[in-house]
């Protein structure tokens, strides 16, 4: 795993995102990028004794990131789970979008689906990891 920056190809889809009919809007003019991207949104510690969880962001560069053109669309819905004794990497987890975790262990997560005015029923969500991209 490594940080990924804002290369060529992430530069050049953002300016042809940034295009209004054609001809590049102004104030948006120049971009300022950062040499690297977050890797961390953020991170959920369960209760006592629970699964710590890290919600990926732009700045891992592995199978299970998303490619430029997903980014760009604010697709960033992938968890980490660490084990709470040994503090192992468990697997990557894709959560359902908009659900801000309140609650997990290694199996399952409950989570509050966060609508257009942060209201929202909790959800209970069995875990089952991802596997890796090409397997």
């Amino acid at each position: 795993m490594r940080l990924r920056g804002p290369d060529n190809r992430f530069k050049n889809y953002w300016a042809e995102l940034m295009r209004d009919d054609g001809e590049p809007r102004e104030e948006l003019e120049p971009t300022v990028w950062p040499s690297t991207f977050p890797a961390i949104g953020y991170v959920y510690s369960g209760p006592p004794d629970g699964t710590t969880w890290v919600r990926r962001r732009l700045g891992v560069d592995d199978v299970h990131s998303p490619p430029v053109e997903v980014m760009l669309q604010s697709v960033f819905r992938l968890y980490d789970p660490f084990d709470p004794d040994t503090y192992a990497y468990l697997g990557t987890v894709e959560a359902p979008e908009n659900v801000r975790l309140m609650d997990g262990n290694h199996d399952s997560v409950a989570g509050r689906y966060m609508g257009a005015f942060d209201e929202g029923p909790v959800i209970v969500y069995r875990v089952k990891l991802l596997e890796p991209s090409g397997n």
